[in-house]
């Protein structure tokens, strides 16, 4: 999955897969980082950053410059992740949020105020897209709260959805 020659300012992709991709998105954060600056803003507390050091150190022998280059910030409830949108600035590099939804699926939080701050968090997210591309890490949801996935894949230009791969299974070698 090659997401780097359709990253354009004002575009929101959508990657939906369970884990919420986390294999591509440290391939993708590691190339990005090597271009330039990137920030990733995980609501799920999934960022891989072994994975992405290790995919960055597999292309580039200057790890240290372009592991600084990645900005991670971290949200916990659907309501730091509202705080967490709002107080990011709007700059021209890309932005990869990681599980958006995570927190929006707490039981102990009522729909009505969920459907809200998913709206609100929306409004941020086109305000950070203006300037920079968007791409999104969504795992699926549990289905009283489906429509907040479905809301947030309509409103994204360009929904990618990921199956997991199968391990392929093989007979051991005996002797």
């Amino acid at each position: 999955m090659d997401l780097l020659p359709v990253l354009q300012p004002n575009k929101m992709i959508a990657l939906c897969a369970p884990s919420a991709a986390r294999e591509h998105i440290a391939t993708l954060t590691a190339e990005l980082a090597l271009c330039g600056p990137v920030a990733i803003l995980d609501g799920g507390n999934r960022f891989a950053a072994y994975q992405t050091l290790r995919m960055v150190r597999m292309r580039t022998a200057d790890v240290t410059v372009t592991a600084n280059r990645i900005l991670v910030r971290r949200a916990f409830t659907c309501h730091q992740m509202l705080t967490l949108l709002e107080s990011t600035p709007s700059l021209p590099q890309p932005y990869i949020i990681l599980d958006l939804l995570a927190s929006f699926y707490d039981e102990n939080v009522p729909t009505e105020q969920v459907s809200w701050l998913l709206d609100q968090c929306l409004i941020q997210l086109d305000r950070l897209r203006m300037k920079a591309p968007l791409i999104l890490a969504l795992a699926p949801s549990h289905a009283e709260r489906l429509f907040l996935f479905e809301r947030v894949c309509s409103r994204s230009e360009q929904v990618i959805n990921i199956e997991p791969s199968s391990p392929v299974m093989t007979q051991p070698v005996l002797f």
